[in-house]
């Protein structure tokens, strides 16, 4: 009896989240979006996107739908975003206030100065 007891008390507790506190505003806020190129209808996938700050860098990949998303505190960030045949993107003090999550979603030009070499057989 006690030990239903104390699963029911531990279930209860856990399902109002009165344990630890809740995460701040601050580990809430961010950057998410999606990198694709319009051009092709095509979502980019593994696109390393770069973000740095005075002391900080991060690198991160976008997804299997071109899909990326990253807490952030707030601050000023530079931003890149890299993929192998596309002209590599770069925003310049991209504001994160702390206030949730900022969407950049990102449209990625063809690189057209890359070739291609195939040998035919």
């Amino acid at each position: 009896m006690k030990l239903k007891f104390l699963f029911g008390t531990l279930f209860l507790f856990l399902l109002t989240g009165s344990g630890p506190a809740q995460s701040s505003n601050a580990e809430q806020s961010g950057i998410r979006g999606e990198v694709v190129n319009y051009e092709l209808g095509a979502i980019i996938i593994a696109a390393k996107i770069t973000i740095s700050a005075k002391s900080f860098r991060r690198e991160i990949r976008t997804d299997s739908n071109g899909y990326y998303e990253i807490r952030l505190p707030a601050d000023s960030y530079l931003v890149e975003i890299e993929a192998l045949g596309f002209r590599k993107v770069q925003r310049k003090k991209l504001k994160i206030d702390g206030k949730g999550l900022f969407t950049y979603n990102v449209n990625m030009g063809v690189d057209k100065s890359q070739t291609v070499n195939q040998e035919h057989p």
